[in-house]
């Protein structure tokens, strides 16, 4: 008799990782991505930078053109008015505005003021930090009001500013620097160090050295730069807040 003989097929398992290669793929993603989030936020920072540097720019472009039409006298960082009336501000200051933003925009359609200032003035690296009044020019960019001329804080009709005649370096002295409020000052120059490393809250006066451990500023004859911490030390050996950078009338 004849017997039939089962074939018997024996399949071998689909082929699978290891645990080894498995770990190897995971730390291959990892890597990459850590490379593409690394040259995204250096992108960004670096966009961020010129961003700034064209706005800050833009600031004292428009502050030259209020001295054309003053006389020499640049806007001052702050105008006070008759007793009871108050101060205005570089930054609402109406007629720097229209220096700044185009005569147009400087007035609503009742004929005030009109303060507000395009996000696309601001520096982007505070603009996205939306700490306390981030959405204002003042979070951004600082007027440097060491020892500028035209009487004290608070003091009836004084207007604060310098004139173009009384520069004696103007491409050595700042007009603007990057900040956390509308005036920035010698006293506060270290304020970003350590702990306060961080955009904080404005109205505090600090130099931002927000830009890869830099502060951003323009000079008065127009050019822009950058300064460190490390610069600021520099300028205490060489003169401190009587140096030509604080002091634009300084010898």
């Amino acid at each position: 008799m004849k017997t039939d003989h089962l074939d018997i097929v024996i399949r071998r398992p689909a082929a699978a990782f290891t645990l080894t290669e498995l770990l190897v793929v995971i730390v291959i993603i990892i890597t990459l991505a850590t490379i593409s989030f690394t040259g995204i936020s250096r992108m960004r920072r670096s966009g961020d930078r010129v961003v700034a540097l064209k706005n800050i720019s833009q600031l004292q472009f428009a502050n030259t053109s209020y001295a054309q039409d003053h006389n020499g006298q640049y806007v001052p960082i702050y105008d006070n008015g008759p007793a009871g009336t108050g101060y205005v501000p570089w930054m609402r200051n109406p007629e720097y505005l229209a220096c700044l933003k185009g005569d147009a925009a400087a007035y609503k359609a009742d004929g005030k003021v009109d303060g507000s200032i395009p996000t696309s003035l601001m520096d982007p690296s505070a603009f996205r930090a939306k700490k306390l009044d981030y959405n204002f020019i003042h979070a951004s960019y600082g007027y440097n009001d060491n020892a500028l001329p035209g009487g004290s804080w608070g003091v009836p009709d004084t207007k604060r500013g310098f004139r173009s005649s009384q520069l004696t370096a103007p491409e050595r002295s700042a007009a603007f620097i990057t900040g956390t409020d509308w005036n920035v000052n010698y006293a506060n120059r270290f304020l970003w160090e350590g702990a306060r490393a961080v955009e904080g809250f404005s109205r505090d006066q600090k130099i931002a050295y927000r830009h890869s451990g830099k502060a951003l500023v323009v000079y008065y004859d127009g050019h822009v730069g950058e300064v460190s911490i490390a610069d600021m030390r520099r300028f205490d050996t060489l003169g401190g807040a009587n140096h030509i950078f604080w002091k634009a009338n300084a010898p």
